[in-house]
């Protein structure tokens, strides 16, 4: 599959993508309005305006329908205007409205949060790109390339769910008891895409401090307690895609920006979990108790 141009290079955006997020706007419709109970005629008659045919073409993708009929949509099915901003959206990325402005880290707002958190990949990498993300696509897999926008780092699933529980525990705040450094909000920081065994961290580009063979150091580590950085045009996935036999998805997604936390201060809290979480099925606790799951009851 062909990825689109970047928005802001001026280039002619990819039609397959506008395409895709058309069919996933009328699914979408469609689902609604069938749990909402009513046909298309009915729904049609509810507009006021607009007569089955158009219903039928707009959950089947077909042409633009125009805004009006998604915001009547958004009020009859009470979906808070979702549908309406996904039109602006598809507007926005050929090129027909004003871009998304660009924050001072680099990250662009997240305006298309519930984009991002799409299922299907085509609507979720023009959502990437509407936001100049640097995301590439080879059929239903994305890959996020680091070291403009942010970094990542990666850990094993436990360590990635103690980490993201103990940031969301203390809400950013220092914490002498598990010797944590403080970190931003998580609200506005904390980023974590979930890839099955592998959790990777969002974090601000730019910090990495050493330099890296084409190579890397993937053999060199060992698997259970590593914690690794990419950097500098290394790829993780991108939700929503296959990484490997497991699906990429977004643990945590901050609801309107993103602001990256300083690398290191992240990889302190990192370290700090996977030295916890080392050993498969175990956590070991400061002073050296371990707490292990109890036996499942037998059928």
């Amino acid at each position: 599959m062909s990825t689109p141009t970047d928005p802001s290079g001026g280039g002619t955006p990819d039609p397959e993508v506008v395409s895709g997020m058309r069919r996933d706007m009328g699914r979408d419709l469609r689902r609604r309005r069938e749990e909402a109970g009513l046909t298309q005629e009915k729904f049609a008659d509810l507009t006021g305006r607009y007569g089955r045919g158009t219903v039928s073409h707009a959950e089947t993708g077909i042409g633009d329908t125009g805004r009006e009929f998604w915001a009547i949509a958004d009020r009859l099915l009470g979906t808070g205007g979702l549908f309406a901003e996904f039109y602006d959206l598809i507007r926005e990325y050929l090129g027909q409205e004003k871009r998304a402005a660009v924050t001072g880290d680099g990250i662009k707002e997240l305006r298309c949060h519930v984009v991002l958190k799409s299922a299907q990949p085509l609507t979720a990498l023009a959502g990437y790109r509407r936001l100049s993300w640097p995301v590439t696509a080879d059929r239903d897999h994305l890959a996020l390339i680091t070291g403009t926008d942010a970094d990542a780092l990666e850990v094993t699933r436990p360590a990635g769910a103690v980490a993201a529980a103990w940031w969301l525990e203390t809400g950013g705040a220092a914490d002498a008891a598990r010797g944590l450094a403080a970190l931003p909000a998580p609200g506005i920081s904390l980023a974590v895409i979930d890839a099955g065994e592998r959790w990777y961290f969002l974090v601000s580009a730019g910090s990495f401090p050493w330099v890296t063979s084409r190579s890397g150091h993937a053999g060199m580590v060992p698997e259970g307690a590593a914690v690794r950085w990419h950097a500098t045009g290394s790829s993780i996935p991108a939700p929503p895609s296959k990484a490997g036999l497991a699906a990429a998805r977004w643990a945590h997604l901050p609801v309107s920006a993103l602001q990256p936390a300083p690398a290191l201060a992240v990889l302190d809290l990192l370290g700090k979990a996977a030295s916890m979480t080392c050993t498969p099925g175990t956590l070991r606790l400061p002073g050296g108790a371990v707490a292990i799951p109890a036996a499942l009851p037998q059928r």
